[in-house]
């Protein structure tokens, strides 16, 4: 038994830190975390509503590129470079 105990409580204390690790909560209205590399939804909160941009620059680059798309340069599937 008293080799047993050492072993039974690390493992109570690694199920437990899992458990809080993936807990995971936000004050905002709406978010959407997914894991990019395998598109698993990791959190999701009222994420079905739709809410407008919040700036200028995000309405800029959305109109720019629905122009683009409207005029044949770019398509819904096309990736462009971020820097």
């Amino acid at each position: 038994m008293r080799l047993l105990l050492p072993y039974l409580l690390s493992s109570m204390v690694l199920i437990t830190s899992v458990s809080r690790a993936l807990a995971f909560e936000t004050s905002a209205l709406q978010a959407i975390l997914m894991d990019f590399t395998t598109g698993a939804i990791l959190l999701e909160k009222d994420s079905d509503t739709p809410v407008p941009p919040a700036s200028l620059s995000k309405l800029m680059t959305s109109y720019m590129v629905f122009e683009e798309i409207r005029k044949g340069g770019l398509s819904l599937d096309d990736m462009l470079p971020v820097s």
